[in-house]
């Protein structure tokens, strides 16, 4: 299976797995064990709990693959992009905020084969954008 083929089925079933959760009425059951925060019943927070819900699933069923020629891979780089993503998802940063911190205050120097640069900072903004939407899509 090709990286992108992949990818879509890491959607698929995290998507699959959210509906069957609210389905079946465990979604704020599976909020409390993972740990994501419970807040007033409003708009955002149903989007921002389900967003991280779903890409906790996108990441355990394989969706979360980084480059190796650009991470280091046996660094953990995939668990330090899941951390700041998440911290992203929690805080209801959006994606800018998030790729400067993760470069800037983050562990970025550590799972990036480069220094910091401004080419860094492009390439991760650009992924976290894309990771941060898809996940308030759900």
């Amino acid at each position: 299976m090709n990286k992108e083929a992949t990818i879509r089925r890491a959607e698929e079933l995290a998507s699959e797995e959210i509906a069957r959760l609210k389905a079946s009425g465990e979604f704020q059951s599976a909020c409390e064990k993972l740990g994501i925060p419970r807040e007033p019943d409003c708009q955002f927070w149903r989007v921002n709990r389900g967003g991280i819900l779903w890409f906790r699933e996108f990441v355990k069923n394989g969706g979360l693959i980084l480059d190796g020629n650009y991470w280091v891979l046996e660094k953990d780089a995939v668990g330090a992009v899941r951390d700041a993503i998440e911290l992203a998802l929690i805080n209801g940063w959006d994606s800018s905020k998030a790729a400067a911190r993760f470069i800037y205050q983050g562990p970025a120097n550590d799972v990036i084969h480069t220094q910091v640069d401004p080419g860094d900072y492009e390439e991760v903004t650009t992924m976290f954008t894309l990771l941060i939407n898809r996940a308030h899509l759900g």
